[in-house]
């Protein structure tokens, strides 16, 4: 119980710190849908997300994604998958856009574990970045610390708190961004979630940006289809 009112409080204290992003004119939204479907040994997911400068009409990024993941013994998952992304940037302090594609492809490990209520998550993955305008090819590594306590009896209502560190395997510019997440999650029904938080993301050359987190999950079995 004291373990769970310290992650309220951290929760709240990270709302407190967000309080710039909502009194801003133009609001940075982030929104995600995820769906995990159930294989025999194997989970196939699918996400899609879209970022914007305000709440919806100006956007900054679109992406869609799928990943193979395989389920082996003491928690560890390994994965690859593939990703598309449309990057949407403003130019310095102007109102032109500079508009980029991106072809993802990437490799992933997860190590999951449970202390009593508390879930931890390790992930880490390599991505090999190719972009366009101009042509770019990059590897990315990126570590993720994830922790979920459930808030009530029922695991109806969570919380979920997460840091991920990303950083270029060879370039002058190692560091690219850290990303802190703090997310609320509420199971409307056995198979779907929604998520309310705030995400900061702490990136080069003070180039930061607050978003507000809209997400929602669902879960499907697909060994019972015959």
């Amino acid at each position: 119980m004291q373990f769970k009112k310290s992650i309220v409080t951290l929760l709240i204290g990270l709302c407190a710190l967000s309080k710039p992003l909502f009194a801003q004119d133009n609001l940075n939204m982030w929104y995600q849908y995820t769906m995990n479907a159930k294989l025999d040994k194997k989970n196939l997911t699918f996400f899609t997300q879209y970022r914007s400068f305000d709440y919806a009409p100006d956007p900054r990024l679109f992406l869609v994604a799928t990943a193979l993941n395989f389920e082996l013994k003491n928690n560890i998952t390994p994965g690859f998958g593939l990703m598309y992304l449309n990057l949407q940037s403003y130019i310095g302090d102007t109102d032109n856009k500079r508009i980029r594609n991106e072809i993802r492809p990437y490799q992933q490990i997860s190590i999951n574990n449970k202390i009593n209520n508390l879930s931890i998550s390790n992930r880490l993955i390599i991505e090999e970045r190719i972009l366009n305008n101009p042509d770019i090819f990059i590897v990315r590594l990126r570590y993720r610390l994830a922790l979920r306590v459930p808030l009530n009896k029922s695991n109806k209502f969570y919380a979920n708190l997460s840091n991920e560190l990303m950083v270029n395997a060879y370039n002058a510019d190692f560091y690219d961004r850290d990303r802190v997440t703090a997310v609320l999650g509420y199971r409307i029904k056995k198979s779907t979630v929604i998520e309310l938080g705030y995400i900061n993301e702490l990136r080069k050359n003070n180039n930061s940006a607050q978003y507000a987190f809209v997400g929602v999950r669902q879960s499907v079995d697909w060994r019972k289809i015959k």
